[in-house]
């Protein structure tokens, strides 16, 4: 590995993890092998509030994860519904932006974009 790639990697290292700790406070725990996870998924993401501590399995767990789905209601009844349920069984939830909106915008009026809380379905469900 050349010597500028490895410094790009030491400084993105770096970034994420004051990132993690301006969000968290906190310092990773090293007994508990956290590491910087990204809520949102996307690894070069760099905003306070995306970025926490977590140990590895949890974070692992995060891949893959949905946060929000379609609602099923124009897909199995014909019925017009332009609003999304919330699936993410993550503690604190993972983020997943919602096209043409801000994370200001949604997390502003949750219920403008999100049913009320409803039995979450189960992704065989929706799709």
């Amino acid at each position: 590995m050349g010597e500028a790639v490895l410094l790009r990697l030491l400084q993105s290292i770096l970034l994420h993890h004051l990132v993690a700790l301006a969000t968290t406070g906190t310092l990773p725990d090293h007994e508990e092998d956290e590491e910087a996870s990204h809520l949102c998924g996307h690894t070069v993401c760099k905003v306070v509030g995306h970025v926490i501590w977590e140990n590895k399995t949890l974070n692992q767990n995060r891949k893959g994860c949905l946060v929000w789905v379609p609602c099923p209601h124009s897909h199995q009844m014909g019925v017009p519904c332009d609003k999304l349920i919330w699936v993410c069984p993550h503690t604190p939830p993972c983020i997943k932006a919602i096209p043409g909106t801000t994370e200001q915008e949604v997390r502003g009026d949750f219920h403008k974009w999100f049913h009320p809380f409803v039995p979450s379905p189960s992704v065989a469900d929706v799709y």
